[in-house]
């Protein structure tokens, strides 16, 4: 397994240590046969999150110190943010990545995320490992993450991870909206969207694994 997960065709999840398939696996189009497809699971809640919120709604997975974007459903207004699935984005950047950490203890982002100075991706982007546990601690109090430029510039964005009580943590679901448009009342508005979404799916997700 050390060798699959050294070569990108398996990823563990820290917190439930549980196996599942890497990015070079989903490259060639494959599914993680040891889990459910997330992807399919969601795409309800995805498509009622984009409805409510008339923003675009992503789902990531977790892949390495990145999130791998793997579903989207687009905004259908004319000024709004494209998918991005496909792309590979450090977590710490991203407000599902830093979700998806907030599921994890403290000594456990710090071992996902190490001590040195972390990539800056935009001029936004907490680059210092203290400050970015600081926000991973305030995204746990409030329940979701927000990443305001910290990745792509003219984007700000809100997520909120999906865990599942036996299975660990899932991957995660975004909604990212044109900051020339965004404020903190629509912030609150979408993250509370995203939780409350997640919750109400939450025995459907385990219903998958029993």
């Amino acid at each position: 397994m050390a060798m699959l997960v050294y070569h990108g065709f398996a990823i563990q999840d820290p917190t439930s240590r549980v196996y599942r398939a890497g990015s070079a696996l989903i490259d060639f189009g494959f599914v993680a046969t040891a889990k459910p497809n997330v992807r399919e699971m969601l795409t309800g809640a995805m498509q009622r999150v984009a409805q409510s919120s008339g923003e675009t709604v992503h789902l990531g997975l977790l892949d390495g110190v990145g999130v791998r974007f793997v579903d989207v459903v687009e905004s259908a207004q004319a000024l709004r943010v494209s998918g991005r699935v496909g792309r590979v984005v450090p977590l710490h950047a991203t407000s599902m990545g830093k979700a998806m950490l907030a599921t994890m203890s403290d000594d456990q982002v710090r071992a996902v995320i190490g001590d040195a100075t972390l990539p800056n991706v935009m001029p936004r982007t907490i680059t210092d490992p203290d400050a970015l546990l600081r926000e991973v601690r305030r995204t746990r109090i409030r329940g979701y993450a927000v990443n305001r430029e910290e990745s792509e510039a003219g984007v700000t964005s809100v997520g909120v991870a999906v865990v599942d009580r036996d299975q660990g943590l899932l991957g995660a679901m975004s909604v990212a909206t044109p900051t020339s448009r965004s404020s903190a009342a629509m912030t609150k508005k979408h993250g509370d969207l995203l939780v409350g979404e997640v919750q109400k799916v939450s025995e459907q997700i385990g219903s998958h694994f029993t």
